[in-house]
């Protein structure tokens, strides 16, 4: 079971790095610098996403909803309203 937790910790890691590096890699075809909700989010995300490391499942959780807010802010996507 700590295995499985462990797995699903280093997945989303993964996951949230893979996201941001693709995004960060659009950084030169932009005319501007981040919003400042990206670089909120990504700050948010990174810290909880290291805390998760040490702490509950709710910090990974966090960190998974605010690293794919940065990515969609970041990829300007917009939700149907």
């Amino acid at each position: 079971m700590v295995l499985l937790y462990k797995g699903v910790k280093m997945l989303l890691f993964l996951v949230y790095m893979v996201l941001m590096v693709l995004s960060w890699g659009d950084l030169g075809k932009r005319k501007g610098i981040w919003s400042w909700k990206t670089v909120l989010a990504s700050v948010i995300a990174f810290q909880y996403l290291l805390a998760s490391f040490l702490g509950s499942g709710f910090m990974l959780v966090w960190a998974a909803i605010w690293g794919f807010i940065a990515w969609m802010d970041w990829n300007q996507v917009k939700l149907r309203s």
